[in-house]
């Protein structure tokens, strides 16, 4: 059926994981030493108001370092 659905991001929570590896590990590997951003989202049908809510990846966001030598 045709129904027109409507796609939410609700950013007033949001989630970082732990980079899966070290920051040290990053520099010598020369490979962005980086943190995965999960967001939770809505699909929202608009016939009905139903909704389907689920946590989803958004990408990785580049973390900050100093730069020193290690």
């Amino acid at each position: 059926t045709d129904q027109e659905i409507e796609f939410q991001l609700f950013g007033e929570s949001y989630q970082l994981v732990e980079p899966l590896i070290k920051e040290r590990d990053a520099v010598y590997e020369s490979i962005t030493y980086s943190s995965e951003l999960y967001v939770p989202a809505g699909l929202i049908w608009r016939t009905g108001r139903n909704m389907q809510e689920q946590t989803v990846l958004l990408g990785n966001i580049p973390l900050m370092n100093p730069w020193e030598p290690l």
